[in-house]
């Protein structure tokens, strides 16, 4: 599917290319495509791509460097965005991404909201694990705060709006659902997804390499334990 490309300076030091493209996996494989093209030395001076829905930033070390790049970026995405072929080589690429499993306790305590979003989608608690966890999902992009990662395609008939107010405080390992993603947050923190479970496993330690568990263009498999599976496990 051809994209409409813009190209433009967020800073001295960076610039991002937007895709006319809403949030999925037609977006997320051209975005990751042109990162691979990038990475293979368009200029030495780029210094870190970031990923995001159906953009990707791309900073300098300079801003000779990015103003001599500009035309050549936008080039390569254009070509990338309106090639017949992208979507074939962009699925080979993502087969070889890693495939990370992540436990999941989607039991009370630690699933909070769960007992609202039964009432409000009118299915039983074994139907929402089974609907979140028996699907892989795309790593689409990581924000908000280091280590959550934004994954989709979450099943549609898990789809809630963000909640209207926010939870002042939600536990770190905290997974959740809004729209159409899933997300854990890595740190307790303020959020307004859906909380269905809770993951052992740490998102984010600034000791390793890399600090992030979770990278763009990674696939996700949720499985459920006990809560004394979770429990031994911390």
């Amino acid at each position: 599917m051809a994209a409409g490309v813009s190209i433009y300076s967020i800073h001295d030091l960076a610039l991002t290319i937007s895709f006319d493209l809403g949030i999925g996996e037609e977006a997320h494989r051209i975005v990751m495509l042109l990162k691979k093209e990038l990475e293979k030395g368009v200029t030495k001076e780029i210094v870190d791509i970031v990923p995001a829905y159906n953009s990707l930033s791309v900073y300098f070390s300079s801003k000779t460097a990015l103003m001599l790049a500009m035309a050549g970026i936008k080039k390569i995405a254009t070509e990338i965005a309106t090639s017949p072929t992208t979507s074939t080589a962009t699925s080979v690429e993502t087969k070889t991404n890693t495939l990370v499993e992540i436990p999941v306790c989607y039991e009370l305590p630690f699933a909070i909201d769960t007992p609202a979003i039964l009432a409000r989608l009118g299915m039983s608690q074994e139907e929402i694990i089974q609907r979140h966890s028996q699907k892989k999902y795309t790593v689409y992009m990581n924000g908000f705060i280091p280590g959550f990662s934004y994954m989709g395609t979450l099943d549609s008939r898990l789809e809630l709006p963000r909640k209207k107010v926010p939870t002042g405080s939600v536990p770190a390992g905290s997974v959740a659902i809004a729209a159409q993603q899933t997300g854990i947050y890595p740190f307790e923190s303020p959020g307004g997804w859906h909380i269905i479970g809770r993951t052992p496993i740490k998102m984010f330690e600034k000791n390793r390499s890399p600090a992030c568990l979770l990278q763009p263009g990674d696939t996700v498999l949720f499985y459920p334990i006990t809560v004394s599976e979770l429990e031994n496990w911390l």
